[in-house]
């Protein structure tokens, strides 16, 4: 969550799990999924979930932001 707050990106929903909800600009979603990347559109907060794992790595997440910093 700190890493979407970073860049800006405002939360939805308070984040107390491995989900995360954000609130991307016009187009991001689709330049993002267009990398790759996999994530649900959540319509009753208008926003996207981002879910990880205990398998996701510090480095997968790095690659994310990296990414949204990039199709921004």
């Amino acid at each position: 969550a700190e890493g979407f707050s970073a860049l800006d990106l405002e939360l939805a929903l308070p984040c107390a799990t491995n989900q995360v909800f954000v609130r991307l600009p016009d187009g991001v979603a689709e330049r993002l999924a267009g990398r790759g990347w996999q994530f649900y559109r959540f319509d009753n907060v208008e926003a996207y979930r981002f879910v990880s794992s205990w398998s996701t790595t510090r480095d997968e997440v790095e690659e994310l932001l990296e990414d949204l910093k990039t199709v921004r």
